[in-house]
């Protein structure tokens, strides 16, 4: 299992980056994910963590592929026909 991780103070800029400043629901959005930010660490059975911050988003998903070449292989091109190109 991989557990990607972020500061609080950067979850809540993405979050409220992304929703509406209306949502009646963001400000119960930004309090739950900063007590996922502080509880995480405490999971178990994690394999890997890795640091989302100031990472792309590529970036991080190759940094979780290099770290099991022998389970996820490397990356498949799909072409906008739907055929693999490898």
């Amino acid at each position: 299992m991989v557990r990607l991780e972020a500061e609080p103070a950067t979850l809540v800029r993405r979050i409220t980056g992304r929703e509406p400043a209306g949502w009646s629901g963001l400000s119960e959005l930004v309090g739950h994910a900063r007590v996922l930010a502080a509880s995480m660490a405490a999971l178990r059975g994690v394999d890997l963590v890795v640091s989302t911050e100031r990472q792309r988003p590529e970036a991080v998903a190759e940094h979780v592929r290099a770290a099991r070449p022998d389970v996820l292989g490397r990356p498949v091109c799909v072409r906008m026909t739907g055929r693999r190109s490898d």
